[in-house]
């Protein structure tokens, strides 16, 4: 009775299973394990092409447990050398194990590109929400920087106003001093000629009771009233003559002497008259030019005020443009500091991808044409069946199309001729695997 087949197992029930060979295997001295962990796989003579990829591959398997692993590429090259049907069912078990593992890298690899991606699309909207972030600071910072410009022109208008306002102060306070200056001479000159009337009539009348006039006091008021005389040019033939009348004392005085101070009195008098009508007529044109002079600095004040207030606004303005401009900065830095890893992000995807389509198109692409290889005679019968196969051609192109020579049916071979493992290499790989089985047995 022929042996009966084990059912095919996943490679999850593989693994918990343990079949006997591979829990033989995994029974092992531990030196040979260890050993096996170490060293890379190793190259059987007369492996299929592309072989060691596919051992390559099944230690990208993330779920799979070293030693397993390490078990699966030592098989790979003896189980995928042969063909479907000289191998022993459980190298079958163990390509069906081998595939399922080439999946689950190849499920890896492609959750990992999903997940990848994610974080670009996710990193990509961030990208966007920085970019607008950026944006909308560039354009704060464009209006802060309108608005110090603004600022900074109407401060310069402000000033101009009160350069201007000063210097209407400065135009309105000439005439105002030139007449007060006027004024101010005039009631000097008033009061010196009422003190020198005074002086006058009390040496004119003498002492009062109780009141004692020394020479040096006489000598004064005399010198006062001559003063005066000739500020006010008066007659010097009067002046003379009441130097004479002052000289003489009050007894020894004559009518003539009595004329003479009667005479400079009134002139003095006349002269008091005409000052005090003088400051009358100039007494408008004060008023007139006070009010000019309040006005001009009431402007200068309303202009320093303006100015004030303008210079505040503007400090103000720049203080903002500050603000807007650092967070402009800080904008900028994080849309420059975030480039990078995005663009390592997308590089890494392009990377994973390559190696997916690397893995797809090689060792995966390799492994399946193994799992499936078929003897070399019944390959070349196959290229033999399809070259002496006549197409089916429509009845026009059937006429025109002579059939192939012996010679292009053999060039057809030569071309889609698939090498084979030699039969002694495939003899003395069935038997290392004979005895691995016998001592997995024992």
């Amino acid at each position: 009775m022929a042996p009966m087949k084990r059912p095919a197992a996943t490679t999850a029930g593989a693994l918990n299973k343990k079949p006997a060979i591979v829990a033989g295997l995994l029974k092992r001295p531990a030196a040979t394990v260890a050993g096996a962990l170490n060293r890379k796989p190793s190259t059987v003579v007369g492996a299929a092409p592309g072989v060691d990829e596919v051992a390559h591959s099944l230690q990208l398997a993330g779920t799979l447990p070293e030693g397993m692993k390490t078990i699966l590429c030592e098989a790979a090259p003896i189980c995928l050398s042969k063909c479907v049907e000289e191998r022993h069912p459980f190298e079958q078990q163990l390509v069906e194990m081998m595939s399922s593992t080439l999946q689950d890298v190849q499920t890896e690899m492609e959750s990992r590109i999903s997940e990848v991606k994610a974080q670009i699309a996710g990193s990509v909207s961030r990208k966007l929400e920085l970019d607008a972030s950026l944006a909308s600071e560039e354009e704060t910072l464009h209006q802060k920087k309108s608005a110090v410009i603004e600022k900074t022109n109407t401060v310069e208008v402000a000033a101009a106003a009160v350069s201007a306002a000063r210097l209407a102060v400065n135009e309105a306070a000439k005439p105002d001093e030139n007449v007060k200056a006027i004024l101010r001479g005039m009631s000097a000159k008033r009061d010196r000629l009422i003190c020198a009337t005074e002086a006058l009539a009390e040496l004119r009348d003498g002492p009062q009771e109780g009141e004692r006039t020394g020479a040096r006091r006489i000598k004064q008021l005399q010198g006062s009233i001559m003063k005066v005389g000739a500020e006010f040019q008066f007659d010097r033939s009067l002046l003379c003559a009441l130097e004479g009348t002052l000289d003489t004392t009050i007894s020894d005085r004559t009518e003539f002497d009595s004329v003479i101070l009667s005479q400079f009195l009134a002139r003095c008098t006349k002269n008091d008259a005409e000052l005090e009508s003088k400051i009358q007529e100039l007494e408008p044109e004060r008023s007139q030019c006070e009010e000019k002079l309040a006005a001009a600095k009431a402007d200068l004040e309303r202009a320093e005020l303006t100015l004030t207030a303008h210079k505040d606004g503007l400090d103000t303005a720049e203080a903002e443009h500050n603000t807007a401009n650092s967070a402009m900065s800080a904008a900028r830095e994080a849309v420059d500091c975030f480039v990078p890893s995005l663009e390592a992000t997308i590089a890494l995807c392009a990377e994973l991808e390559s190696r997916l389509d690397a893995f797809i198109v090689g060792p995966l692409r390799t492994f399946n044409q193994l799992k499936e290889k078929v003897p070399a005679s019944e390959q070349q019968e196959e290229v033999r069946e399809m070259s002496l196969t006549p197409l089916k051609l429509p009845a026009q192109q059937v006429a025109l199309t002579p059939p192939p020579t012996v010679e292009q049916q053999e060039e057809a071979k030569e071309a889609v001729a698939i090498p084979s493992v030699p039969a002694p290499q495939q003899e003395e790989a069935k038997l290392d695997a004979v005895a691995d089985v016998q001592e997995s047995e024992s």
